[in-house]
Order: structure tokens, then sequence, then C-alpha cells
């Protein structure tokens, strides 16, 4: 097992150890190796109280890392360390510190020789690792040996891609424009040993020439002041047509001075199928959001978490309720909403956005050279009366796209016809020549001047206007009924609960009037007298038709 331990000097720096190898005395897989070292350290743990959650918290396979704000503790985690594993048959070999006296009890051939460590460099894992300079206490990173190459192909391009092996995200810009170039090569539906298109050729060659820059990134590894009271997280996320991602700076207070630092950073390509660039930004938020909670869950940060996007209807959704949006938009704010409960979201314009160079990519040259991917913006710095306002003023596009977003809302009303009208009328004549006059006059209104009818009133006319009050009397008075009854369909009413009036007629619903099935149907004459309508007893119509 490889550690390394970290402590903090003159409260300076923290004090990291790194045990890079883990070497058990008893035969089996390393899984099985891990599941023993996590009971030894349950079993031990009363007499072993920091070395016990340390060797819960800190291994990561046969790979052990851990610090502390006191050299004193961290000498005593390694003095605890040693004899807890012991006893289980784990020795622990290819020490690492940033401070001499973390390895004055460890013998001279179980320290770590290399002036640079390699955080992942175990055989089992095929992946180029962050690297730390113990001595200056200083992350960088490790840019790949890439062979000359006459000509590119799909396989060699994303072979390479995948060498360029980013955990904190710290080059996340220069690896987001690598992932939006292999989207690229599949779009291209170019075969795996097909030769490049020449101009995305060029474009390879020139990245693989230029990320050799990169060697010389030095970023600290302590992010945090000298004598620091109080710090928080602020979350960036950010869109483009290309790609979202978001970046993590934490701004620590020392006495009167702050200071702001990139902790963790992570993109993503956007999807092939095209999404609205607010929709991007949708998933850069949640994105952002799931960062942040891995961040809390993993660390002991204690401190506020601000969130910042610089997309305005973003910011409108996720001050709404999620259920006013339709599917897409509202899980996702649903789980922003989750996340960030105890949070407070801000808007920031896009030219003081960090997340702004990854979701587009950057040269590496111009990426070392960018104090605001590095550093954040420069309001982090002093108070928050004078961050960017957050209240937002709705724009037409923005108007626009909500409502294409918006949930559709349907409302069901019932309708119960009022028919104390037919009151005013002691006969049906007159009724039907008033309906009649107010249905031509609907007619009219909603018809040109020049197709109005102004004639005298039709047979047509007439029927129409008498279908209309027998559908009145029945919607009154069988609106129950019609529910069971398919429109040009006989139904059943088996089912129905209350005494109906009609259960046992052979009943039919045509054109919403219920009608009457007799014998007499297949007989020559009209389709009113072969099927009629059904009046309903006792009821106004009834008793001024049978006058």
């Amino acid at each position: 097992m490889k550690p390394c331990l970290t402590s903090r000097r003159d409260r300076s720096s923290s004090v990291m150890m790194v045990i890079h190898q883990m070497v058990s005395d008893r035969s089996g897989a390393a899984g099985r190796g891990v599941e023993r070292q996590t009971v030894v350290a349950e079993d031990d743990g009363k007499d072993f109280p920091l070395a016990a959650l340390v060797v819960k918290q800190g291994f990561y396979v046969d790979d052990l890392l851990t610090g502390s704000d006191n050299l004193e503790t961290l000498v005593e985690t390694g003095h605890q360390l040693v004899s807890v594993l012991n006893r289980g048959g784990f020795y622990l070999r290819k020490w690492s510190a940033n401070h001499p006296a973390i390895l004055e009890h460890i013998p001279e051939k179980d320290r770590e020789t290399l002036t640079v460590v390699e955080l992942d460099q175990s055989p089992s894992i095929k992946t180029h690792g962050l690297l730390w300079f113990p001595t200056e206490d200083l992350f960088g990173f490790k840019v790949p040996q890439l062979p000359p190459l006459e000509r590119v192909t799909k396989r060699i391009a994303l072979s390479e891609m995948s060498q360029l092996f980013d955990p904190l995200g710290l080059v996340g810009p220069v690896v987001a424009s690598a992932k939006i170039f292999v989207q690229q090569l599949w779009q291209e539906n170019l075969r795996w040993d097909d030769e490049l298109p020449e101009k995305l050729q060029l474009w390879w060659l020139s990245f693989r020439a230029s990320i050799d820059v990169l060697r010389s990134l030095r970023v600290p590894r302590w992010v945090m002041g000298s004598s620091t009271t109080n710090y928080e997280l602020h979350c960036f996320t950010d869109a483009s047509e290309r790609g979202y991602g978001c970046c993590i700076c934490v701004v620590s207070t020392d006495g009167k001075s702050k200071s702001s630092h990139l902790l963790i950073a992570k993109s993503r390509v956007a999807p092939a199928g095209g999404l609205s660039i607010p929709c991007l930004e949708l998933c850069a938020a949640i994105l952002g959001s799931q960062l942040a909670d891995a961040v809390l869950q993993t660390t002991n940060f204690s401190g506020r978490v601000i969130f910042w996007t610089d997309s305005t209807i973003v910011f409108h959704w996720i001050t709404s309720p999620p259920s006013t949006w339709k599917v897409f938009v509202s899980n996702r704010i649903a789980e922003i909403q989750r996340l960030t409960k105890d949070s407070q979201w801000w808007h920031v314009p896009t030219s003081d956005n960090p997340a702004d160079r990854i979701s587009r990519g950057e040269e590496p040259l111009q990426l070392l050279q960018n104090p605001l991917w590095w550093n954040g913006p420069h309001f982090l710095l002093v108070a928050p009366d004078d961050w960017p306002d957050s209240i937002i003023v709705s724009l037409p596009s923005m108007v626009k796209e909500q409502m294409i977003e918006r949930k559709p809302t349907a409302a069901l009303h019932t309708y119960i016809p009022d028919c104390s009208f037919l009151n005013f009328f002691s006969e049906l004549a007159p009724l039907l020549r008033v309906t009649t006059y107010c249905q031509r006059f609907a007619t009219n209104c909603r018809s040109p001047k020049s197709k109005r009818n102004t004639e005298f009133l039709t047979t047509q006319e007439y029927d129409n206007a008498l279908k209309t009050l027998v559908g009145v009397s029945q919607q009154a008075v069988f609106q129950a009924e019609l529910q069971y009854i398919p429109d040009k369909g006989k139904g059943s009413l088996e089912g129905f609960q209350l005494k109906s009036l009609i259960k046992d007629l052979n009943r039919s619903l045509d054109s919403g009037l219920l009608r009457v099935q007799r014998r007499i149907s297949r007989s020559p004459g009209t389709y009113d007298s072969r099927f009629p309508m059904i009046l309903p007893a006792n009821h106004h119509l009834s008793s001024r038709a049978c006058r």
C-alpha cells in the first residue's frame, strides 16, 4: 500500500501523507484485502481511533491518502496506521509526505524516492493520474508522451484522448475541447481506421502539440488561507451549443483578506440530437448541483454553498414550482431544488462566469494565462452587497422559451343546462321560433356581412332548433346516462347504480341525441319517425310539445 500524508506547516499549508502500496502477507484479491483492512479497523478502532477513521475513509484500493491541520496529530496517525494494519497482516510502503517529520519513523526502504509522486500509479489502474510535488506541495497535470504521427485515424484520436486523465477537472476546458472533437468524429460516420478529413487532422495535430505546455502547470494543493476563519463554495454553471459544465471555487477568509481558488470542475458534451440552450443550461445546473453535493458528501465542509448561472431562464425555472413545467424541465428542477435546498442561486454575467470556458473549450496556453478560471471572478473577494444584481427582467425571448417548456393545463367543467327560459313560453311554436331566430343571429355574427341570412325562417332551421331544445332537455335530465353510451352506439347501463328512466329502452346515441330503436326502424319513413328522440317525462319541453 502506498500512503500519502499531509499536514500544515506554520498554518500556511496542510500536511499530506501518501501511501502508494499496501502489501498483504495473505493471499487474496484486492477487494477482499480492502474488506479485511476495514474489519481490522473496526475491531481495533478503540485502541487506534485516528487510524480507524483514516482506514475507513482514506483508502482507494491499496492506496491511502490523508492529511491534517496539525503536524503532531498526523505523525501520531502514521504510527497508529502502521500498528493497526500490521495486526491484520498489511504492510505499508512507498511513504510520501510534504513534511520530513512525518517520515522520521519510516525506514528508508519503505519511503518513496521519487520527487514527483503519481497519485494513481497502481499497475491495476490503466490511467494516468494526477501529479503531486511533495516538496512544493503542488499539483500538476501529467501530459502523455505521444509519438509522431504520419496519419490520424479515429482509433488513434480516441486512444490519445483517453490518456488525458483529469480527475479534478483542473484542465477541464482543454479536455472539453477534445471531447467535442471526438463527438465530431462520430458524426462523420468514419470507420475506426479511416484517415480523418484534412481539416480534422490539422485540428488534432495542433491540439496534441499544444497540450505540451500543460507540463508547466502547477496548482496549489492547499487552497485555504494560512489562518482561515471561514470559507464557502461557489459553484458556477454554463452551457453552449457544444457542451455544458460547471466548476467550484473555494473562497476563504484569512483575517481581513480573502482568497479564491479553483477546487474541482466537470464537463459534458451536448447531446447530438440537439437541445435548446436553456435546456442545456438546466443540464449544467443539475450537473453543478450534483458535483457540489458530492464534494459535501466526501469532505467535512461546513460553510455556505452558493450557486451561479448566467441563464435568466434557468434562474427563473429554479425559483418556480417544478409542477409548472413539462417533464424534462420539471424532473431536473425538482432534483436541483432537492440538492440545493439549503443554498442560494445567483445570476452572474457571462463575462464573469468561469464555467463559460469549460462549456466551449479553450486552448491550453490560453487556459494557463486565464485568472478567471483559476481564481474565479473578482467579485468573490468583496462583500455580498457588491455582488452582481440577481433581479431578473423578463425579456421577450425569455418569455417565449418559458411558454414552450410550460406544462399545458386542462380544466374540466361540468355544464348543466339552464332550462328556466322555457317557463316564458306556454306553447311550442313561439318557443321554436324564438330559438330559431337566436341560432340564426349567432350564425350571422360569425359570418361575413355578405353571407348573413336575412330571409324568412326555413323548415330546416326549425328542425335544428327543435333538436337543440331536445338536446338541452336530455342533458338536464339524462346527464349521468349519457356518460355510459358512446356516440352512434347503444352502450350499456348495467353498471349504472341509480334508477334510470331509460334503462329498459332500446336506446342509442346519435349526434348527441338519445333516440329509441323500434321495430319500425327499417320502415321507409323519415329518420326522425324511424328513430324518435327521447323526451324526458315531466319536463317543460315535453309539456309544451303535448299541448
